[in-house]
């Protein structure tokens, strides 16, 4: 479960795997208020490829009530990776922080 702080929508439906996980498939959906569940799925029962780094990406936008320069906790529980014998083979797992900052606005102004 990817748990977002009040003032932050994620975009289910922009979810992308990570090349570690080509050989599989992204379902994302809402499951709360904040909350969201990903489930990669390989038909094949491929692995997911490398033991660390990235798996998805998510769209993330801040509402204009939310402050710039805001750091915000991202939290994610719940986490299970099955082997092929079904075994969860997570042993740890992290989130962080989001941190909010302004998208410059540019002007182009003619002589």
């Amino acid at each position: 479960t990817i748990t977002v702080p009040d003032g932050i929508t994620l975009d289910a439906t922009k979810a992308t795997l990570a090349e570690r996980a080509k050989e599989h498939s992204l379902t994302m959906r809402q499951t709360g208020v904040n909350q969201y569940m990903a489930v990669l799925f390989s038909g094949k029962n491929a692995p997911i490829s490398g033991s660390a780094g990235k798996l998805l990406s998510v769209d993330l936008t801040a509402s204009s009530a939310v402050e710039e320069g805001a750091e915000l906790p991202l939290t994610i529980s719940d986490v299970v990776m099955s082997g092929r014998d079904g075994t969860n083979l997570v042993n740890n797992y992290s989130a962080g922080n989001i941190t909010i900052s302004v998208s410059p606005d540019f002007a182009v102004v003619g002589n």
